[in-house]
């Protein structure tokens, strides 16, 4: 018993002087932890700025085009009227003519030539009467179509400038709400210099590399998809007959990969996953860090491709970014270049493939 009360109060001084280490281990690591998430917010405020600040740029030359087409499409349309209004005279004076008898009755020439001769070259006169009169209403007609046309293009122009101007202004109100966060944040942050270098330093990087290579990366994927109709072969593995107006089309992870390194090396970096209802594209390049999510849907007989989500070196970029490079490439799927005969009925995501469901029309 004497001996077992030393070991007893040995045991319990040592726990005495880990328990304080362990509880300061702990909340050092808190703290990093709490600092990383702070550093983190910074930059993601930084590059959203930043690429809402490229929207922005893009949408002001938007702006500038518009406003040039709205000018031409004024002229022409002035231009348009006029010459509707030319072309109605000449119909009108034609039509006139027949209605208050000024013109003669088409029979009165037919019947006043007293030799074949004449007969013949009041034919003719005639024939050239006819197509003159056709000839100054079809022109009207014509006229007042492309007027029309022109018209119609000139309200939807209007329409898209002012919803560019209206993303504009949404976009402007937006970057100068999250600056003020950022300038505030930075203020009590205590390191502002610091944390303001390390934001200017990543959002060169974004600008000077990162998004150069997302776009490589991105109009390679648009280039390769392209061909997706040489996995659709009806003689291969991953098209089935289901029916005898239908099949499906799937095609695993690896299959995919495997067609995309193909295609261009740039995809060796780069691993695409199907999880549920997702695609996932990530990888890492020359020290960067890329990831892209999306989904597919159809429209029209097309399958889309709609990224969702974008990150740079585990950055969420926003929601224009992506909106910008979907309208700069497609990743979708096009099953009509396999067939004119062949349509997708459904389209779906499976963990670890992609099941197209499709009608075979004859």
């Amino acid at each position: 018993m004497k001996r077992i009360f030393p070991i007893l109060l040995t045991l319990i001084l040592i726990l005495m002087c880990v328990s304080p280490m362990v509880y300061v281990h702990a909340e050092e690591e808190t703290v990093i932890k709490s600092k990383q998430d702070e550093l983190q917010s910074f930059l993601q405020k930084g590059l959203t700025i930043q690429e809402i600040d490229r929207e922005l740029l893009n949408l002001s030359k938007q702006d500038e085009v518009l406003v040039v087409k709205l000018h031409e499409n004024e002229a022409q349309t002035e231009k348009q009227k006029l010459e509707v209004e030319k072309t109605k005279k000449k119909a009108g004076k034609t039509l006139r003519a027949y209605y208050t008898g000024e013109r003669p009755s088409i029979w009165v020439y037919l019947f006043s030539p007293t030799s074949l001769t004449d007969l013949l070259q009041t034919l003719e006169y005639m024939n050239q009467i006819v197509e003159n009169d056709e000839r100054a209403l079809k022109s009207h007609k014509q006229s007042t179509n492309k007027l029309k046309e022109i018209e119609a293009e000139y309200t939807s122009e209007r329409a898209a400038l002012q919803q560019t101007r209206d993303q504009f202004i949404l976009q402007k109100d937006r970057i100068l709400t999250l600056q003020k966060d950022l300038d505030e944040a930075l203020a009590v942050s205590g390191k502002k210099e610091e944390l303001q270098t390390q934001i200017d330093a990543l959002n060169q990087e974004w600008k000077l590399r990162g998004l150069p290579l997302f776009e490589q990366f991105t109009s390679a994927l648009n280039r390769a998809f392209n061909d997706f109709g040489e996995l659709m072969d009806a003689k291969g593995d991953n098209f089935k007959f289901t029916g005898l107006q239908s099949a499906i089309f799937q095609i695993t992870e690896k299959q995919l990969n495997d067609f995309l390194r193909k295609k261009d090396s740039i995809f060796n970096d780069l691993a695409f996953t199907f999880v549920d209802k997702q695609l996932i594209a990530s990888g890492q390049k020359e020290g960067m860090a890329f990831e892209m999510k999306g989904n597919y849907s159809l429209e029209n007989n097309y399958i889309k491709f709609n990224i969702t989500g974008m990150k740079f070196n585990g950055l969420l970029l926003p929601e224009s970014t992506s909106k910008l490079l979907e309208e700069q490439h497609d990743f979708g799927i096009n099953t009509q270049k396999v067939s004119a005969f062949v349509k997708p009925t459904d389209v779906t995501i499976e963990p670890g493939k992609l099941v197209i469901s499709l009608k075979i029309t004859f």
